[in-house]
């Protein structure tokens, strides 16, 4: 799909403009905000490595593995 300013785009449930992809640097990092029945992209200023360690923070505080834990001692036991 070509970024033409005012197309909409896919993103999830949502469709919001394409406008704020175009001029930003390859790899910025954006977020889906919503509201009052509309979707926009917005320019997410934090690193990949802070919204990785957001999502890996929210992870273990879900119930799921800690923030620290690794696939070191899994075992396969398939042939």
């Amino acid at each position: 799909q070509r970024v033409r300013s005012g197309a909409a785009m896919r993103v999830g449930k949502h469709k919001p403009t394409c406008d704020p992809l175009l001029g930003a640097p390859f790899g910025a990092n954006f977020v889906v905000e919503t509201g009052g029945g509309e979707a926009r992209l917005v320019r997410d200023q934090r690193t990949i490595e802070e919204i990785d360690a957001s999502v890996t923070e929210v992870a273990a505080s879900l119930g799921g593995a800690s923030a620290d834990a690794t696939n070191a001692e899994l075992n396969d036991e398939r042939e």
